[in-house]
């Protein structure tokens, strides 16, 4: 919850060493975990040229993750078995809690919209699901905005434009 809901990078970074620490099994560590994220990715067939994972939190630009790879994780993990519910229900709900409290609220009776966000900065992001529809197939998505100066409202704004495009066309509303 403190990690998906409420963004706390301690948990990220203590995650990642601990994830290190099972696949490795030695001491928990930042690069063995890295290596062991990288390693899924591959196996997964989502690592892009050019992704880099120094750290869990994402809170150093040294991170580098294509939008493809996070959306192709999304879809993996939506459809697992055995993470799938928990996963979702683990991420901020937009218009009712965590980091998407403020966001989204026109679709906060229907709890579609599941995301984690990240800024950086000079980048703002934003990741998860809009569920669908009954006998429909929920979205994930992607987005990451580079090189953002100033404030990142502007951003974002355009960002939550997006995912509610994306909501209005599996609603129809």
């Amino acid at each position: 919850r403190e990690l998906g809901k409420n963004s706390d990078n301690f948990y990220a970074e203590t995650l990642l060493k601990a994830l290190g620490g099972f696949t490795h099994d030695a001491r928990a560590s930042t690069r063995d975990g890295a290596d062991a994220v990288t390693q899924w990715l591959h196996e997964l067939g989502a690592l892009e040229p050019g992704f880099r994972m120094t750290n869990g939190s994402g809170l150093f630009d040294a991170n580098r993750v294509s939008a493809l790879t996070l959306a192709t994780v999304l879809r993996h993990a939506y459809q697992s078995p055995r993470i799938g519910a928990d996963f979702v229900a683990e991420l901020a709900v937009g218009g009712v809690d965590g980091t998407l409290r403020s966001r989204f609220r026109d679709r906060s009776t229907d709890r579609t919209v599941r995301a984690k966000t990240g800024t950086l900065d000079q980048v703002v992001a934003l990741s998860g699901y809009v569920l669908a529809p009954p006998a429909e197939s929920p979205v994930a998505f992607s987005f990451i905005v580079d090189g953002v100066t100033g404030k990142h409202a502007d951003a974002r704004d355009r960002i939550d434009k997006s995912v509610e495009a994306i909501a209005a066309t599996l609603w129809k509303r």
